[in-house]
């Protein structure tokens, strides 16, 4: 039985990369259910984010490194039983967001 590892990410830069996390809505194929929160843990920061809101991390990831990423979902209390899509986006920049947390807050 294999085991449940976190993914991982590697910079392959030479300057340290501060990641940006964006989810869109999971929306339910035959329902009209969403789930609209998730978050992220990055080198011990953990960030909760809600859908279409660009979320940034102050931990850089240093050049050549490579570290555990994880992501979760949140679904409300009572969510339809459905097959559920939605998309992650992950960018790597040279500098951090402000103040953490949603980007520009």
């Amino acid at each position: 039985m294999a085991s449940l590892e976190m993914p991982t990410i590697h910079n392959d830069g030479d300057v340290v990369a501060y990641l940006q996390i964006e989810f869109t809505p999971l929306l339910g194929s035959s329902t009209d259910s969403q789930i609209e929160d998730f978050g992220v843990v990055f080198k011990g920061e953990t960030v909760p984010a809600t859908a279409d809101a660009m979320v940034c991390l102050q931990v850089g990831l240093e050049p050549d490194e490579e570290a555990a990423i994880d992501f979760w979902v949140s679904p409300p209390e009572r969510v339809a039983a459905d097959e559920y899509a939605g998309s992650l986006t992950v960018i790597a920049s040279t500098s951090p967001g402000l103040g953490g947390g949603v980007c520009g807050s």
